[in-house]
């Protein structure tokens, strides 16, 4: 298993982190709070054998670790890691919400990551594959100067895991996340909202860099590491990005209504034939009825689609799932 903290980490990132913190900073803010989000559930992890770190790694890992967060490249790595942050966030905010919708849940879908390359991947989502050979190379370089070149997965893993633990290394995370995530601000509310946003995105920006630094050091099974911290990340931006939405509607007074069952369609029953019930993004956002889509779409389930056939085709969209012909799901 590639690291139970982490898994335990990636899987409660946003079930339990992002609402508080919004919930807390619109109380801060004098702000009516939301009402409690359904969270989608984090992806399912990759997992490989993990013997754990090494008795030496055990014994000398918190004076590496110290020494690691001190290094100029390590400030780097998190700095290119935000950069990555910053360049999905920006193509995030030119996507439509049922774009964002489809295209976190295709690629946090298990077996994925054996679609395409982290590169191509990147690339897809509005990163720069650049940016990995930067990621590998400062991993590496400090990888060399801690005397971490021939330790293994495991022992790589405890040292950067700890480095991104300490005060140290939680300020650079938070500073490179906030020079990344450049938001405007108009009220002390949507500040709060803001504030909740960055918050809530410093643990996957410390996943991602974690994730990567064992990619780098799990070849070749590194490759479907890379793949899956490339997609966590996006996805953990798609739900940060739309409760950060729905915090800044009830700091304009808008609260979805509760019919009972706590949304405003409630269920495709609600809906005519020919729509569905768009549930917002993730869980997030005002629920209505959608009309259903037509063929080359793209769409998060079967529902959703005129065909009831909603499936990953990759010579049309290689990052989300489309309105496929009803036969493609026969």
């Amino acid at each position: 298993m590639v690291g139970l903290k982490l898994q335990k980490l990636g899987s409660r990132i946003f079930r339990a982190l992002t609402p508080i913190a919004l919930s807390v900073s619109l109380v801060a803010a004098g702000c009516e709070t939301l009402p409690e989000p359904q969270v989608a559930e984090a992806p399912t992890e990759l997992r490989a054998s993990d013997p754990g770190p090494s008795d030496a790694i055990l014994e000398s890992g918190k004076k590496i670790a110290g020494a690691i967060v001190e290094d100029e490249a390590f400030v780097e790595l998190v700095e290119v890691a935000a950069e990555v942050m910053g360049d999905l966030q920006q193509a995030q905010l030119k996507r439509s919400d049922e774009e964002l919708d489809a295209i976190a849940t295709t690629t946090s879908e298990p077996g994925f990551a054996e679609v395409m390359g982290p590169g191509k991947l990147l690339g897809h989502l509005g990163g720069t594959p650049k940016h990995l050979e930067h990621i590998q190379s400062l991993v590496n370089e400090l990888r060399e100067n801690h005397g971490l070149a021939e330790a293994s997965p495991q022992d790589v893993r405890y040292v950067f895991e700890l480095a991104l633990e300490t005060d140290q290394g939680n300020d650079i995370l938070e500073a490179a996340a906030e020079d990344e995530l450049v938001l405007a601000l108009y009220n002390p509310c949507e500040q709060a909202c803001t504030n909740a946003y960055i918050l809530a995105m410093v643990l996957p920006l410390a996943f991602f860099v974690l994730e990567m630094a064992l990619a780098v050091a799990f070849f070749p099974f590194g490759i479907l590491i890379a793949m899956f911290a490339i997609a966590q990340l996006n996805w953990a931006l798609t739900v940060a990005g739309a409760a950060l939405n729905s915090c800044l509607a009830a700091c304009d007074g808008f609260v979805p209504p509760d019919n009972g069952g706590g949304t405003l369609c409630g269920g495709d029953d609600l809906c005519d034939q020919d729509e569905y019930c768009w549930k917002g993004v993730l869980g997030f956002g005002k629920d209505e009825c959608r009309a259903k889509k037509k063929q080359g779409s793209v769409c998060s389930n079967h529902d959703h689609c005129q065909s009831d056939c909603c499936k990953l085709h990759t010579w049309s969209n290689p990052v989300s799932k489309t309105c496929r012909p009803a036969s493609a799901c026969n």
